[in-house]
């Protein structure tokens, strides 16, 4: 296994500080339908992102 980095591609979302986060849509940790991001708009949402490196 190789330890690189990878460039982000080209359609990845932007992440800035001030700005609305991105519409994404990501699994739900209750049965893994899709849940997107603007399903909680206006609430106050806590996103863990993580790795297992």
């Amino acid at each position: 296994m190789t330890d690189t980095l990878q460039e982000p591609s080209a359609n990845a979302p932007r992440i800035e500080l001030g700005q609305p986060f991105p519409n994404l849509v990501l699994p739900a940790v209750e049965d893994g339908s899709p849940r997107s991001v603007a399903d909680f708009r206006g609430q106050k949402l806590a996103l863990h992102v993580f790795a297992s490196w």
